[in-house]
C-alpha cells in the first residue's frame, strides 16, 4: 500500500511539479507569469507572433471533417480534428492533434518555437518534420484532384 501512494505521490509531483502555468489574458499568452507569445484569437482563427515582433508570424487554424470510417457511438458523426500551424514568415506548415489553446501555447513553448523572443527556424523545421501534414494526408480524397471540362 505504502509503494502505491509512494508512486501515485510521485505521478502528482512530475505531473504538477513540472509543468508550465500558461495564462492567455488581454492578447498576451504568459508561460510561468512572463509574457511570451502576442495571441490573437478569431473564431477557429489565431494569430501568434513573438512578445516583440511587429508582425504575424504564425496563423493557427482548428480544422476538421467527417469521415464515416471513424464513426463511433462518442463519435458519431465521425469528426476527425487538427490544428494547422501555419509558420507564415518561414512558409511552412505542419498538423498537429487538436487541443485547447493553453495545450497549443505549450507545444510552441515546449518545442522551443521561439527562443530568445525570436522564431527559431531550425525547431520550426524538426517539428515540420516530425509531423508534417499527417490529417491532410489522411484525408479520403484529400490527394485527389478533380478537373471539369466544359
Amino acid at each position: 500500500m505504502k509503494k502505491i501512494f509512494f508512486v501515485g505521490l510521485l505521478l502528482m509531483v512530475t505531473v504538477f511539479g513540472f509543468g508550465q502555468k500558461v495564462k492567455i489574458k488581454d492578447g498576451v499568452a504568459s508561460v510561468d507569469g512572463v509574457a511570451w507569445l502576442k495571441w490573437d484569437r478569431r473564431g477557429s482563427e489565431i494569430s501568434v507572433s513573438g512578445i516583440n515582433s511587429t508582425q504575424e508570424e504564425i496563423y493557427v487554424m482548428y480544422l476538421d471533417y467527417s469521415d464515416p470510417k471513424k464513426v463511433t457511438s462518442s463519435n458519431p458523426e465521425g469528426k476527425v480534428r487538427w490544428i494547422e500551424l501555419n509558420f507564415l514568415t518561414l512558409k511552412k506548415k505542419c498538423e498537429i492533434s487538436t487541443r485547447g489553446h493553453d495545450g497549443i501555447v505549450k507545444f510552441l513553448f515546449e518545442n522551443k518555437v521561439y527562443v530568445d523572443n525570436v522564431l527559431n527556424a531550425e525547431n520550426v523545421d524538426i517539428i515540420v518534420q516530425k509531423y508534417g501534414m499527417r490529417f491532410s494526408e489522411a484525408r479520403p480524397g484529400g490527394n485527389v484532384n478533380i478537373y471539369i471540362n466544359e
